[in-house]
């Protein structure tokens, strides 16, 4: 849905001294022409097709919100630390690679100075706070919504993280000492490309998963 522009041609000299004047009463001169169009449009255009029109309004901003809505691709984070646990989800950093890049550039030398909100809020540029349920359900619905493109759990009590990617649906868990290594064996070369960088980080952590005991859990989510 869009706004039509009208172009109007008004002499200079006549418009300044217009615009000087409504200066003066804090308006302008676009503002008066709104209002006067406005104005315009309900007495020239009968009250039931107003209604009409403003129902097809209405209707349009619902479909380009849920257009929105779906074209949206998000992570959805754990931090845990103590007592402490803060959920959030993130369309900047929405997938591990991004994730674990920030964890070696700024988080892991935070963790511990400051509050787990804190360090979400300041780091995912736009995060938007979850609770523990609503965090829950977005793990069980990531197989059949595509906008959930990776579950990203950290504990920093334990010192790892476990994700999960929609690419491959499966938890894996890992050191973050293993994580920040292999982060920089893919950022340390210049002039290199998105996926050559995503490849060697991924070839650097293949063996590291780490591994649970026969019957343990692996998917975090549901250890909560």
């Amino acid at each position: 849905m869009t706004d039509e522009e009208i172009v109007l041609y008004f002499n200079e000299h006549r418009l300044a001294k217009l615009e000087n004047y409504l200066l003066k009463d804090g308006s302008s001169v676009e503002h008066e022409l709104q209002n006067l169009l406005d104005r315009f449009y309900e007495q020239t255009v009968p009250e039931h097709e107003r209604m009409e029109v403003e129902a097809q309004i209405e209707l349009e901003r619902e479909r380009e919100a849920a257009a929105r809505e779906a074209s949206r691709r998000f992570a959805v984070v754990h931090f845990h630390e103590g007592d402490d646990d803060f959920f959030f989800t993130s369309e900047l950093r929405n997938n591990f690679y991004s994730i674990a890049n920030l964890y070696r550039s700024t988080l892991k030398d935070e963790v511990g100075k400051y509050t787990l909100d804190s360090i979400a809020q300041s780091n995912f540029s736009g995060c938007q706070t979850i609770n523990d349920m609503t965090f829950s359900v977005l793990c069980n619905a990531m197989p059949n919504d595509p906008r959930i493109t990776a579950l990203v759990e950290f504990d920093f009590d334990h010192n790892t993280v476990s994700v999960c990617e929609s690419s491959d649906n499966a938890w894996w868990t890992y050191n973050l000492k293993d994580v920040s290594a292999a982060m920089y064996k893919a950022e340390r070369k210049e002039g290199l490309s998105l996926d050559a960088r995503h490849e060697i980080f991924a070839t650097a952590l293949e063996g590291k998963e780490i591994t649970f005991d026969e019957g343990e859990d692996e998917s975090p989510d549901l250890q909560m």
